[in-house]
């Protein structure tokens, strides 16, 4: 089996690739794990390979070539699922999460902890992640807050701790943010970390709240939210296995979005 993923650096998807190459393992399977660092041509390239090479299955994380992807699923006896990805077509099943949901608990906590003003740090590289952004700003405008652009900053986060500029410059603002929302665990921790280095409190002069709960999450004590990516690695699974035994009609034109929750710990306060 294939599995590519698009950043085996962040502990989500390691945690995603340990636990798939561990189930499929136990049932005679062995997987072929490939890490695409976020490029559109490296993961094509990975999706044409896998194919090359006569896997039985691939599954596509968090990934954007879903054309190239669509097509061995239409033309070959591959069986193919997307994790972490939303499709707009049927024709290959898909687990996910409700990300703009999920976005929208991030930011009704802290509002309802006292902040208004609320900056945002995501990559944008992922559907997952732009999902989240939507449901920050739709928490803002249902509780008619608004926010200036410079609360919102889009960088990739391997650049986070080699140039962290941005993000100190919002604590310079006139009108600095008392909360930090972070599109992912991977960067929050990236932040407490630079925060820390700067004597800067969590939270005592600044709220941060992540998405995902990795393992180190709980560790620092990270207010986040959590995936349930046991469920969805098990969703995903056996629905991969289930095409592979022509045994699709159960699971055929279906996805899963799964509910995310919050997680409190220490990183957040009220106001």
């Amino acid at each position: 089996m294939g599995l590519i993923v698009p950043n085996i650096k962040n502990p989500f998807y390691s945690k995603i690739c340990w636990q798939i190459e561990s189930i499929l393992n136990r049932k005679k399977y062995k997987t072929i794990i490939c890490n695409t660092n976020h490029n559109p041509d490296k993961e094509k390239s990975y999706i044409q390979a896998l194919e090359n090479n006569g896997v039985d299955g691939i599954i596509l994380v968090s990934g954007e070539n879903l054309e190239s992807l669509l097509q061995i699923s239409r033309n070959s006896d591959i069986s193919c699922v997307l994790m972490d990805r939303t499709l707009q077509t049927n024709d290959i099943y898909s687990v996910n999460l409700d990300n703009v949901y999920g976005g929208k608990l991030a930011t009704q906590h802290l509002i309802k902890s006292g902040h208004k003003k609320i900056a945002f740090i995501t990559s944008s590289n992922t559907q997952a992640e732009r999902e989240r952004l939507k449901g920050y700003k739709m928490s803002l405008k249902e509780y008619n807050i608004s926010v200036p652009e410079e609360y919102i900053i889009s960088k990739p986060e391997e650049d986070f701790k080699s140039d962290y500029s941005n993000l100190l410059n919002l604590l310079e603002l006139s009108n600095p943010p008392t909360a930090i929302f972070a599109s992912n665990d991977y960067k929050a921790i990236k932040i407490l970390g630079i925060f820390r280095e700067k004597n800067i409190s969590v939270p005592g002069d600044i709220s941060l709240i992540g998405f995902d709960d990795i393992e180190t999450s709980y560790l620092l004590g990270l207010t986040t939210i959590k995936q349930p990516i046991a469920k969805m690695t098990e969703l995903t699974i056996n629905n991969l296995l289930e095409k592979q035994n022509k045994d699709i009609d159960a699971k055929k034109n279906k996805s899963d979005i799964l509910k995310p929750e919050l997680i409190l710990r220490k990183t957040t306060r009220k106001i």
